[in-house]
C-alpha cells in the first residue's frame, strides 16, 4: 500500500514539473528589435547559466502574434550558447522568436543587472538607459523596463522573408 502511495506522489510530482504552469507557455512572435542592453553586447555577460552560455537583453516590438502582444514593447532575455547576433542581424528587420514568458523573481532575472560606470565587480538593476536603440527603433520612447513582459529564449531568432 505505502508503495502505490510514494508512487502516487512521484507521478503527481513528475507531472507537475514535466507540464509548465500558465505563465511558463511558450509563444512565437514577429517583432524587431528595437534596443539592446549595450553592456551585454560589449562584453558578452555571463550570468547563472549553463558552462559556455551568455545572456542578450534586447527590447522587442511585438508585430505579429497573440492579439494580446501586437504592437507592445517587450523585454528578451536570449541565453545563448554560440556565437551571438551581428549587429547587421539584429537590424534586420522582422524576426521570428521563440518565447517563454518570465514571471515572478524570473522577471527581476530577465531585465538583468548593469555594471557600475568604470567598476566590473559591482552592478545595478539594468534600466531603460543601460539599452541602445537600433536603427528599427529611433522613434521609440522607451518605458520602464518592470513595465515590460518580460520573456527569455535560449533560441536564436531568425530572419523573416519580406512581406508583400
Amino acid at each position: 500500500m505505502s508503495d502505490q502511495i510514494g508512487i502516487a506522489v512521484l507521478s503527481i510530482i513528475l507531472f507537475a514539473l514535466g507540464n509548465p504552469s500558465q505563465d511558463q507557455q511558450t509563444v512565437v512572435v514577429k517583432g524587431v528589435i528595437v534596443a539592446y542592453h549595450e553592456q551585454d553586447r560589449a562584453f558578452n555577460v555571463q550570468e547563472n547559466y549553463p558552462i559556455g552560455a551568455t545572456v542578450e537583453r534586447w527590447i522587442v516590438r511585438v508585430l505579429d502574434s497573440d492579439p494580446r502582444l501586437q504592437d507592445q514593447l517587450i523585454v528578451v532575455q536570449y541565453q545563448r550558447l554560440r556565437d551571438r547576433m551581428s549587429d547587421q542581424e539584429i537590424e534586420s528587420g522582422a524576426l521570428m522568436m521563440k518565447l517563454t514568458r518570465s514571471s515572478g523573481e524570473d522577471v527581476r532575472e530577465c531585465i538583468g543587472t548593469t555594471f557600475l560606470e568604470g567598476d566590473n565587480i559591482h552592478v545595478r538593476e539594468a534600466t531603460a538607459k543601460d539599452f541602445k536603440k537600433t536603427s528599427l527603433g529611433t522613434d521609440v520612447k522607451l518605458p520602464k523596463l518592470d513595465t515590460l513582459p518580460c520573456f527569455t529564449t535560449s533560441e536564436q531568432p531568425t530572419p523573416t522573408p519580406p512581406g508583400p
